[in-house]
């Protein structure tokens, strides 16, 4: 933000202490002393000669100057008790932090009109400085958390979406920048670091979400930085949020403020066309991302009827009482399948003197997927993160990786609990499959049991279509292939 060239600026921040001592609050040292010895009802005392100055039906230029000094003291006051948080938080009443903060909530409303705001995006330098002292306060607990309990974001959301104009009416890039980079990134972190009681990540963006903000914050993410801006939070708390699948699966759908936003800056209507590459990747990561389904709707729950293919829960599939491989939804699809069924039924039962045996052939594949089901669904949120990041760091789809799960029987041949935190291992499928020797057998088994080679499986992979992943299941010294849709 700019700074200040009026004549009585000095007389502004040269602030004589109680005991006689006169103070520069410009420095660390004066604001330390400014705090600690002060009488501290200068945040009020502030708000009353802005109100005062706001009461006037036109500002002049020397009262564009006053408000932004004004702002400015309470701005450079919270920034220079940045490294003393404590002195900060003891000696600034809370009265004192809700007296600004309701305060600004009003500005804020009141600019939401400003039909200057509404065709440029921009402020003049009173409000501007405004902007500067919501970075800097929201570095500390007691306006985070008021601002967090008031309508402030939610008011800042309705702000940003009243601006219109010609394009995509974001408002200016330096606004943006303030917004993205500083205000919601420092309220972020001081949430989940300083707070009593730290919150999660996730249950900030939950909070920004309810506001309206993080859908905001969303598209300023999209402007680039001024030259010479400082390196932020932000692009980590951008790339985050892959962190929390379930959370884009339920609240980024389309439909959703958020999920449309994501949507229109994926497809170029939406944001600034100058998007940086790294910052369009991670909104394309998140894009693929909140396709996942809802753990509780995990298709792997489910299984295709052999004959009409439609997905049924697996508790309520019949399943072929000659081979036992073969599910279906329903009698009609059983006898609809047969002509084609029988004669793979027929041949594989001949290899088995009883139906038992063949009941026990199929016990390790159902153990692999059983437990490859419940992996998934209960570590549906580290596995897809996981799969997220791979899938940045490499460029590919989801549906061009492979993971591999190692699970032990336990002493009586069962599948243990799985273990916390989940290990596992994923790879670009192709380099997997390719790093194989050709023409062995290869320990691996497909879904229906079968030994089958290294060029048999290159051929599944050929045929892994988006939304599925590959798996490779190792149980006690066996493998088994499997693909599952997400």
């Amino acid at each position: 933000m700019s700074s200040f060239n009026t004549s009585n600026q000095a007389a502004v921040f040269d602030v004589v202490l109680p005991n006689g001592i006169r103070v520069d609050v410009r420095t660390r040292a004066g604001t330390a002393a400014f705090l600690k010895y002060s009488n501290v009802n200068y945040l009020s005392s502030k708000v009353r000669e802005m109100r005062k100055i706001q009461k006037k039906k036109k500002l002049n230029a020397d009262d564009e100057a006053m408000l932004g000094e004004l702002n400015y003291f309470i701005s450079i006051i919270a920034e220079n008790a940045d490294p003393c948080r404590d002195l900060f938080r003891e000696r600034v009443a809370e009265s004192e932090v809700q007296c600004w903060l309701e305060y600004n909530i009003e500005e804020v409303k009141r600019l939401t009109t400003s039909e200057t705001w509404i065709k440029t995006g921009d402020i003049f330098q009173g409000l501007g400085e405004m902007i500067r002292g919501w970075i800097f306060m929201f570095s500390h607990a007691v306006p985070v958390a008021f601002a967090f309990d008031s309508d402030f974001f939610s008011a800042l959301a309705d702000m940003i979406k009243a601006r219109k104009g010609e394009g995509r009416a974001l408002p200016s890039e330096k606004i943006c920048f303030c917004i993205a980079h500083c205000l919601v990134p420092n309220a972020v972190y001081v949430a989940t670091s300083q707070f009593d009681n730290t919150w999660s990540t996730e249950k900030a963006f939950k909070k920004l979400e309810a506001s309206g903000l993080l859908e905001q914050f969303l598209r300023c993410a999209t402007a680039p930085a001024p030259q010479g801006a400082p390196v932020s939070y932000f692009g980590e708390l951008l790339q985050s949020l892959l962190d929390f699948p379930v959370f884009l699966s339920r609240k980024f759908k389309r439909g959703d403020p958020c999920g449309d936003a994501v949507t229109a800056i994926v497809d170029g209507k939406d944001g600034s066309r100058r998007i940086r590459p790294e910052i369009m990747k991670t909104f394309q990561n998140i894009d693929g991302l909140r396709n996942a389904a809802d753990p509780s709707g995990l298709s792997p729950m489910r299984s295709a009827c052999a004959f009409c293919k439609e997905r049924v829960l697996r508790s309520k599939m019949m399943t072929c009482s000659g081979c036992h491989w073969n599910q279906y939804c329903c009698s009609e699809c059983q006898k609809g399948d047969w002509e084609n069924h029988k004669q793979d039924c027929k041949d594989f039962s001949k290899s088995f003197s009883t139906s038992k045996a063949r009941k026990e052939y199929w016990k390790p594949q159902d153990i692999a997927f059983t437990a490859t089901e419940k992996f998934v669904q209960q570590n549906f949120g580290a596995f897809t993160s996981m799969m997220a990041k791979e899938c940045m760091k490499t460029g590919l789809g989801i549906h061009d990786l492979i993971v591999e799960l190692n699970f032990m029987r336990d002493k009586d041949g069962n599948i243990p609990a799985i273990q916390h935190p989940p290990i596992f291992k994923i790879a670009p499928r192709q380099k997997y499959v390719e790093a194989l020797p050709l023409g062995v057998p290869c320990d691996v088994k497909d879904e229906k049991g079968r030994d089958i080679t290294v060029d048999a499986l290159k051929r599944i992979h050929s045929k892994i279509t988006p939304g599925k992943v590959g798996f490779v299941v190792h149980i006690a010294g066996e493998f088994f292939f499997a693909t599952m849709s997400l």
